[in-house]
């Protein structure tokens, strides 16, 4: 678990270990890192490393449920302020955001933790779906299962779109989906 500290010095200290662990990442094998590899590239002390953080994997899901928090705040906030329903125009900023946010899941897929993105993907983008009533008229089940395919396609197509190399527009990306689950 990370520990929501937000003195200064706290946050200057995250922010260097996980640069740190980013640059290490593209050194070795995520599995291979300890935190002494962390705390000498960060120039941080093993304390520093343990007053923030329990794990090595707890580095990346701070900064990975951050982004999904404010992902949340921008479909939410920038986007659509009256109920909705899963209509196309909801891919383009899913799409747009995660473009301009790519570079941490582009370092949790080389670090071989999908499983990451997946966990907080459902939260979002169920949280998403009850605030705009998406699927309003599902039983549970048939929400629950709409919510698990849903996140498995974005899921999938954003890993595939950024391991390609993010080739194709946003705008592209988000026909593709919308052709593909709606045609």
């Amino acid at each position: 678990m990370y520990h929501k500290i937000n003195d200064k010095r706290a946050v200057r200290s995250k922010e260097w270990i996980y640069q740190a662990l980013i640059k290490l990442i593209y050194l070795k094998k995520y599995e291979n890192i300890t935190v002494t590899d962390i705390i000498k590239k960060a120039g941080v002390g093993r304390s520093t490393f343990y007053r923030n953080y329990d794990l090595i994997d707890d580095v990346l899901l701070e900064h990975l449920d951050n982004t999904f928090e404010d992902f949340y705040l921008y479909i939410f906030n920038e986007n659509f302020k009256e109920e909705t329903d899963i209509s196309p125009q909801l891919f383009i900023p899913f799409f747009s955001y995660w473009d301009s946010k790519s570079e941490i899941l582009e370092i949790i897929i080389r670090a071989d933790k999908l499983s990451f993105i997946n966990d907080r993907m459902e939260k979002s983008i169920t949280k998403v779906i009850n605030t705009y009533k998406i699927f309003d008229n599902f039983s549970k089940t048939d929400n629950d299962y709409a919510v698990v395919i849903m996140v498995g396609i974005l899921q999938s197509v954003l890993v595939k779109w950024i391991k390609d190399g993010k080739k194709i527009s946003t705008n592209k990306l988000a026909e593709i989906v919308i052709n593909s689950i709606f045609k």
